[in-house]
């Protein structure tokens, strides 16, 4: 939703924001799958200097965005844990365990 929103403040229409935001992950899911490499490998491939990834980068890191999505997955991560030991719990108990 941000990578859309952000391209409709740049001033392009939302549909192709859409579309465009869609086929960059898209791409980038492919890249990643078929590649089988790190990811920070096709970072430096698709990075050039002064380009438009290193820019964006820039301010990604400037404002945190790779602890917080460490500490995004982290904590999913371990809610999840916590979700199926209540789920365990509840089964027990319904079946008398």
């Amino acid at each position: 939703d941000a990578l859309v929103l952000g391209a409709v403040a740049s001033g392009m229409p939302r549909d192709i924001a859409y579309k465009a935001i869609l086929d960059v992950l898209e791409g980038t899911a492919i890249l990643l799958k078929n590649k089988n490499v790190h990811p920070a490998e096709i970072r430096d491939e698709v990075t050039t200097p002064g380009g438009t990834t290193i820019k964006g980068l820039a301010v990604m890191e400037s404002r945190g965005i790779k602890s917080a999505l460490i500490e995004t997955i982290e904590a999913a991560y371990k809610r999840s844990f916590e979700i199926g030991n209540d789920i365990d719990l509840y089964i027990r108990k319904e079946l008398n365990m």
